[in-house]
């Protein structure tokens, strides 16, 4: 059996289930629920709010932005790096090439 390690980190907001931030397994690692929240706390990165608290506007291009720093937040914590990265979503794979910018 492979060895495994759990990988949590404070540079990259909690999760919201009860799951570590990523799971290594031999040479894989595997990220789970990474999403746009500020690893501190606050406003969602890309979400307008209105006037009653309603989500009035995204922008989703911010909000692929804070994705990428938090995958890359929990990637360094877990002495990984995002240069040629794979990423998979969904069933739909996606070659990350570029080293992550901020």
């Amino acid at each position: 059996m492979a060895d495994t390690e759990t990988i949590r980190t404070t540079s990259a907001p909690q999760p919201v289930g009860a799951y570590p931030h990523a799971k290594r397994v031999g040479n894989l690692l595997f990220l789970s629920g990474i999403g746009p929240r500020p690893a501190g706390g606050g406003p969602i990165p890309g979400v307008t709010l209105d006037e009653s608290g309603g989500v009035a506007a995204y922008d989703v291009a911010q909000q692929c932005h804070a994705v990428f720093a938090n995958v890359r937040a929990v990637l360094e914590s877990a002495n990984a790096s995002c240069h040629r990265t794979e990423v998979r979503c969904c069933s739909k794979k996606i070659i990350w090439e570029k080293k992550c910018s901020r």
